[in-house]
């Protein structure tokens, strides 16, 4: 009798750790969470990095699972936070404490609640997609592999320093900041303003503008009033839309161009909203492969995540959180296993501590139907390197400036991300095109995403290079 009590006591024990189902020695699953919007007005975005999560986790099962816990599944289970930080937090508790998840990813735009939670609750997240100041919050349990906010805006100024010397033109003297208030703009901006300081470009206005604006009339007056020689911008899509189209309707002319985040520019249902004169020659600090479609692993992740989700994979918001399973994975792999669920999540958290992922000792995947391999870890996204200090930061944080060209965004910023586009623009003229050209020489606007996916991956420049301002290649 008292064999049979302690036997049900361990079998009890088991099943309250939780997150696992149990064989003989390694469990037979592994629970992986992610909080993003599946419904609601971001549902399009949040299907990406939904997107990007499944297809890995799928990838990852169908190689073996998690080898040192005896070939455990992954388990991917997403929350569904219509992009509303309060309704993450109570996603991510959910996920936590009654789906038994052993880590979180967070993504924009609540990836501070996912993060801020997942501290609470002592499980180790990554901090996957958002420049929000989540890692000098003194977490030890919150893992960011993607940029600060100084880090964007070090970029935009780096860019716009190399192109002005390229030129042989001053840096532009003036410029006027609108943005929202969100953790992301808000830290973009005040990198900005440190930036601005110190290459002596003053500031003409500084303004807080909250989204859901029809019309940006008032501020795109005093902007005209002030001629500012440069405009920075952060504004979610809906109002990306306006404010791009309001500025060409007017012909409002920005000698140096709108400097963005990226946020609402980056999202495809912007590029179908807008005339691709609107956002031509827009600057935009943008993290992770912007043309994934020329890699040779393209179609091994895309043919996944196309049937999964029914579009193509376009931009970096599928790589990242693609990449962070894999991330995960690693970790996996070098874990202490514990069947306590609370010890497990600290030898996991231990792990990715200590994670020293480069392209020489990353775990390679074969392409199908080719003799090549890839880094599902790093390349992706755009990682050389995973290794986090510290402060729980990545020490790689790739990023790069973009620009819209002919319908197409290209890499300028930096050198390396640039050549590996040797087709692509190295230098654009400053100052920028005028309206004029800008309109007789723009593409048409496409519709659908089939029709931007088709432009997109024929990734050419104009045809009248000269009038466009574009000279020379990245390959000179």
């Amino acid at each position: 009798m008292r064999r049979a009590a302690i036997v049900l006591c361990v079998i009890m024990s088991l099943i309250l750790a939780g997150g696992f189902a149990f064989g003989q020695t390694y469990p037979k699953e592994v629970r992986i969470g992610l909080s993003t919007a599946l419904s609601g007005g971001w549902a399009g975005f949040g299907a990406k990095p939904a997107g990007g999560f499944k297809v890995a986790i799928e990838q990852i099962n169908a190689l073996g699972g998690i080898k040192n816990l005896g070939g455990a599944k992954l388990v991917g289970l997403i929350g569904d936070d219509e992009a509303v930080p309060e309704k993450g937090q109570v996603q991510v508790e959910r996920l936590i404490s009654r789906e038994k998840v052993v880590a979180m990813i967070g993504v924009w735009p609540t990836q501070t609640p996912t993060a801020a939670m997942s501290e609470r609750n002592q499980t180790p997240c990554i901090d996957a997609l958002g420049i929000a100041e989540t890692w000098n919050r003194g977490y030890r349990w919150v893992f960011k592999n993607y940029s600060t906010g100084q880090d964007e805006a070090d970029q935009e100024f780096a860019a716009l320093e190399e192109q002005c010397k390229l030129n042989g033109v001053p840096m532009p003297k003036t410029v006027y900041m609108m943005y929202i208030s969100d953790d992301c703009s808000t830290a973009s901006a005040a990198g900005f303003r440190v930036d601005c300081k110190k290459y002596g470009i003053k500031i003409l206005g500084d303004e807080v503008v909250e989204s859901s604006f029809t019309t940006f009339g008032p501020q795109l007056d005093r902007i005209a009033a002030l001629k500012p020689d440069m405009l920075f911008a952060c504004h979610y899509t809906p109002d990306a839309i306006v404010l791009y189209r309001e500025i060409m309707e007017r012909k409002l002319y920005i000698p140096y161009g709108i400097m963005s985040w990226g946020g609402g520019i980056e999202d495809v249902n912007f590029h179908l909203g807008s005339a691709p004169a609107a956002y031509a020659f827009a600057w935009a600090q943008e993290n992770g492969d912007q043309l994934p479609w020329k890699r040779p692993y393209y179609n091994y992740i895309n043919d996944t995540f196309k049937k999964m989700q029914g579009f193509d994979w376009t931009d970096s918001h599928v790589a990242i959180t693609y990449g962070s399973v894999w991330q995960l994975k690693d970790a996996l792999e070098r874990v202490k296993w514990s069947p306590d669920l609370a010890t497990f999540r600290r030898n996991l958290r231990d792990a990715i501590a200590q994670t020293n992922i480069t392209m020489e000792n990353g775990e390679k995947v074969k392409i199908p139907g080719t003799n090549k391999t890839f880094v599902p870890a790093l390349e992706p996204f755009g990682w050389k390197l995973l290794k986090y200090d510290e402060n729980g930061i990545s020490i790689d944080r790739p990023g790069n400036m973009s620009m819209v060209i002919g319908g197409v965004r290209w890499t300028l910023y930096p050198e390396a991300s640039r050549k590996r586009d040797p087709e692509g623009p190295r230098m654009v003229k400053l100052p920028l095109p005028g309206w004029d050209e800008r309109l007789a020489n723009s593409p048409e606007i496409v519709t659908n995403l089939d029709e931007l996916a088709e432009r997109l991956k024929e990734a050419k420049l104009p045809e009248n290079q000269a009038l466009w301002g574009v000279w020379g290649t990245a390959a000179k």
